[in-house]
């Protein structure tokens, strides 16, 4: 069951705004399974009204219908049907396999830096290099495009494996070391974020930090839960300002926004965030359907659109990501440009709205799995793939996202531990609070 936010909420600390307690609220661990409501509801809720008003055509009332039908599938999946006290006993079961944490945190830390030392090495240049050399936005995006996404041959599987890494591995990594407390925690938190800020993608940062956020919420430790929030915002803005070319003076932007695409008169970052962050997802799952009605004949793809899928059933792959940017915005140069959307729009395009129940149901399978774990890194680092959800279909979260593997770890490894002196160890926001009520309590 979700619990409300003053049920987490400390009774000694009064002056804590209430906008920052039902943060923390909906970043407990209690509350795992709304966190995709969340997602859902920040990028599409007020935007679907939004667009029924503006567009009054049925593609705008399609998707309001849809998005309602998945939600409350998934709701009522979660809430009613996956009944928590079942899964904590099967899931928390003492014949889990003991991996030893160090070998496990080796191979993959080794083998992700190998693997960005390699992509780096054999690409022409790196965006960040050419970022700061004072490239445009249009080749830094070229850049960010060749450093993995164009690679043929054996080299397309490094792709899905960065791709593994980055949103379940590294993330389930970085929150067990700093769960145990590890010395080098923060070091190897700092290269992680170096590797990601390679390519210049926006959105990235959030792999490393957001992970961190959750973990430092659930243990109260608000002082460091913000920190690390303050330094997550910034990593956003300071990527952004040069994936756009902020080095190079006049630089365009990157792609340029007109008509439908955009609900600002903004030219600046602040414009262009508001329109990539706020409006553009929601305007992506709109042609998803437009797509469907004007090239696909109105017809479901039967899972064409699954690479797994098609080549069981022996028919033809359809890149759907890639022919709806082709729709959207003709492809680029390098062919590798995407319009990913929401996970409930992908299955209905799939197989109609059987297919989004049926993912619905699926993920509220999933959730209440990991969130009935004892593994507390893994519940943390689960944030990011749910989070993804929001641009992105479950089967490729599931397998190319990662949330498979986590799905793995939860149900047939136990948890890492550092030491009981380390696990126990207070953060210092409760050693504070602990002081200060004993101190009243003397002068009483």
């Amino acid at each position: 069951m979700f619990i409300h936010p003053r049920r987490i909420t400390p009774s000694y600390a009064p002056a804590e705004g209430r906008l920052v307690r039902y943060i923390f609220a909906f970043l407990s661990f209690n509350n795992t399974g709304l966190f995709p409501l969340i997602g859902i509801s920040v990028f599409y809720g007020a935007q679907s009204i939004a667009g029924i008003l503006r567009f009054s055509d049925r593609y705008a009332v399609n998707f309001l219908v849809i998005g309602c039908v998945s939600c409350l599938t998934y709701y009522v999946s979660y809430t009613r049907v996956f009944r928590e006290s079942y899964f904590r006993r099967l899931v928390n079961r003492p014949n889990r396999i003991r991996l030893r944490f160090s070998y496990f945190a080796i191979l993959f830390l080794v083998s992700y830096t190998a693997l960005v030392i390699y992509a780096a090495y054999t690409v022409n240049e790196v965006a960040l290099v050419a970022a700061i050399r004072g490239a445009g936005a249009a080749e830094l995006a070229e850049s960010r495009e060749y450093f993995l996404r164009t690679r043929t041959g054996w080299e397309a599987s490094l792709k899905y494996f960065n791709a593994i890494c980055m949103m379940s591995i590294i993330p389930y990594i970085m929150a067990t070391l700093f769960h145990i407390r590890h010395k080098l925690r923060v070091p190897l938190l700092c290269l992680f974020l170096f590797s990601l800020m390679l390519t210049l993608e926006r959105s990235l940062a959030v792999m490393a930090l957001f992970p961190l956020v959750v973990l430092f919420a659930n243990r109260k430790a608000k002082t460091r839960a913000l920190g690390l929030t303050l330094l997550l915002v910034i990593a956003i803005v300071a990527t952004t300002h040069l994936a756009r070319g902020g080095l190079t003076e006049g630089s365009s932007g990157g792609l340029a926004l007109s008509g439908d695409y955009t609900i600002t008169s903004e030219s600046g970052i602040i414009g262009y965030v508001v329109d990539r962050v706020v409006w553009i997802p929601y305007m992506t799952a709109y042609d998803w359907l437009r797509f469907q009605n004007d090239i696909l004949g109105g017809k479901y793809t039967l899972g064409s659109s699954i690479s797994f899928v098609s080549t069981v059933l022996g028919t033809k792959y359809i890149p759907l990501e890639r022919e709806v940017f082709r729709y959207q915005w003709g492809q680029n140069v390098t062919g590798t440009g995407s319009s990913n959307t929401v996970y409930f729009i992908d299955a209905f395009l799939n197989f109609g709205i059987l297919g989004s129940i049926i993912y619905s149901i699926t993920l509220a399978l999933i959730v209440r799995v990991i969130s009935v774990s004892d593994n507390t890194p893994a519940k943390a680092a689960v944030y990011i793939p749910l989070f993804a959800l929001a641009a992105n279909s479950l089967t490729a979260v599931l397998f190319s996202g990662g949330l498979g593997i986590l799905l793995c770890i939860v149900f047939l490894l136990r948890p890492a531990t550092g030491g009981g002196r380390q696990l126990n160890e207070e953060s210092s926001d409760n050693r504070r609070l602990r002081f200060h009520r004993l101190e009243s309590r003397r002068e009483t």
